[in-house]
């Protein structure tokens, strides 16, 4: 997991979607956690910003709202 978080440093990638089986795993790997991600205490979403990963939780993705709001955290 730590391999896959460095990659958005090295390739420059904006975001992650988590699969479930990770989303409680990676919390402590997480510079920051949004108040959404620690309410739930799980993250479906890491955000790279500026070098600092920062973790939230969306929801359904495949909701169009979701999906809207997740595109406008990554760029």
């Amino acid at each position: 997991m730590e391999l896959r978080l460095a990659e958005m440093f090295h390739l420059d990638r904006r975001g992650y979607i988590i699969a479930p089986a990770l989303q409680k795993m990676i919390l402590p790997l997480l510079d920051q956690i949004d108040s959404s991600a620690a309410e739930k205490g799980s993250v479906d979403t890491v955000v790279n910003k500026g070098g600092v990963l920062v973790g939230y939780w969306m929801g359904d993705w495949k909701n169009r709202e979701v999906s809207i709001r997740i595109i406008r955290l990554w760029f």
